[in-house]
């Protein structure tokens, strides 16, 4: 499937657990990113060595961090954001606390929503890039879908200019 031909899919009501703590439904909020992150770990392991971490760890954590530096941005426009990968919450607060993330990380250790997106992933429950996509809800919907193709830490800029301006981004 093509990723963009989501825009416009009403997102499942779905339970999943937040690094803030409780739970959270996509299908229930107003107005928020969400950033699939390819991640360090398939959902059951442990944390690797630093020589063992991938391009798309080191990517995807990049982009968290990225989004972590506009986040004061993206509030200020009444825009929440979520990280959102395949591993436990236990590993996934631990990487949010590492990281000092301001927003939640919302695991989908099952692969629920991400399968009901059809995003792809690989046999071991990863999304197959080093590069974040990041779909923007409104209202429960998918508005719009980001499949950047942005050096690392370029994507979170040319959304919020996008979200801002309200002007179609070109993400190369």
């Amino acid at each position: 499937m093509n990723i963009p031909r989501i825009a416009g899919l009403c997102l499942p009501a779905l339970r999943l657990p937040s690094t803030a703590g409780g739970i959270c439904d996509p299908s229930e909020l107003p107005h928020a990113l969400l950033i699939f992150t390819p991640f360090v770990l398939p959902q059951d392991e442990s944390l690797p060595r630093p020589s063992e971490v991938d391009e798309s760890a080191i990517g995807g954590l990049q982009e968290l961090l990225a989004f972590g530096q506009l986040y004061k941005q993206f509030e200020s426009q009444n825009i929440q954001l979520f990280g959102v990968t395949t591993q436990s919450p236990v590993v996934q607060k631990l990487v949010g606390e590492i990281l000092g993330l301001p927003f939640p990380l919302l695991s989908d250790s099952q692969r629920v929503l991400c399968q009901q997106l059809q995003l792809p992933m690989t046999a071991q429950g990863r999304i197959p890039r080093n590069r974040p996509i990041v779909i923007e809800v409104r209202d429960g919907s998918v508005a719009y879908v980001w499949d950047p193709l942005a050096s690392p830490g370029h994507c979170a800029t040319l959304i919020l200019r996008h979200l801002s301006s309200d002007t179609v981004p070109r993400l190369a």
